[in-house]
């Protein structure tokens, strides 16, 4: 029978929920920065900007 390696935390980072949450938050981040008042140009663009 093969050993189990050992689960780093490297490899949590790599399960769905982890990637799936990490993806959430930066479109909230850019959503929030993109609905920031300094703004003066398409909200739509700079959305995109920030969610790339």
């Amino acid at each position: 029978m093969p050993e189990k390696l050992p689960i780093t935390p490297l490899d949590t980072l790599w399960k769905a929920p982890a990637v799936t949450w990490t993806v959430l938050a930066g479109e909230g981040l850019a959503i929030i920065l993109a609905l920031a008042p300094e703004h003066s140009g398409s909200r739509w663009v700079l959305f995109g900007a920030l969610s790339s």
